[in-house]
């Protein structure tokens, strides 16, 4: 058995585990558990509906096999929410929470996830040439490659990553999926939290981190600069925020 507290990372939407590598490098000893929830990266959607609890029951089946008696979570986007739901389930395990840049409120198909939903539904529909020639004619989306190009490479990222048409409908359900069914449940969360905001992020507006660490009672908001647009100083700030 495992008493000594452990991290475990949980990805955002589209993206895999690796969306951490070396980003808590300076802080723990030992690397953190990882894993790549269905419909993202090599690993195959289930058959069922992709939704937070489910990925969250995976997460929190993949600590039980591991026996790990406490763990801190960190999760970027849609990692955030399976942490909450983690936190929220199994309380006696999860001891502690990095929420980086959440997305969800408490209503699903929130408007700042619009674009991710629309690619969910253009894979559907027709093949990745088709989804990037929509997204081009995108206004929003043409508007962040002259404003913020990075976020919109992230974006066309949904679509060029791997398998993205096998697993477009991961997209689609997670969006009109939601973490909390009301933001009083966040009152609930007892683990010591960090909450990590930035601005020009149009995925994950500072309004919702901000809301979520108003909410939750013992937890420290960390406003850093967009990973987008600085992420030297995002990180620099995150490690001074760990520390």
């Amino acid at each position: 058995m495992n008493s000594v507290p452990q991290v475990m990372v949980l990805h955002g939407l589209g993206a895999t585990s690796g969306q951490f590598n070396g980003m808590f490098d300076a802080h723990f000893q030992n690397p953190p558990i990882a894993m790549n929830m269905p419909g993202h990266g090599e690993r195959p959607r289930e058959n069922g509906r992709a939704s937070f609890d489910r990925f969250a029951a995976l997460a929190l089946d993949a600590l039980d096999q591991l026996k790990v008696e406490r763990v801190t979570l960190a999760g970027i986007s849609m990692g955030s929410g399976i942490a909450i739901k983690m936190a929220l389930q199994r309380p006696d395990l999860v001891n502690g929470l990095i929420l980086l840049r959440p997305a969800w409120m408490n209503k699903p198909n929130p408007k700042n996830l619009k674009i991710i939903h629309d690619i969910g539904v253009w894979l559907s529909q027709g093949t990745k040439q088709d989804a990037i020639d929509r997204l081009s004619k995108d206004p929003f989306y043409h508007g962040l490659t002259l404003t913020n190009p990075a976020a919109a490479k992230s974006i066309l990222s949904a679509i060029t990553r791997p398998n993205s048409r096998k697993n477009a409908p991961v997209l689609t359900q997670i969006v009109a999926d939601t973490p909390l069914a009301a933001i009083a449940d966040l009152e609930a969360i007892g683990a010591k939290t960090l909450v990590v905001a930035t601005p020009d992020d149009p995925l994950h507006p500072l309004e919702i981190a901000q809301a979520w660490a108003e909410n939750i009672p013992s937890a420290t908001l960390c406003e850093l600069p967009s990973k987008y647009v600085a992420p030297a100083a995002f990180q620099s700030g995150f490690n001074a925020a760990l520390d």
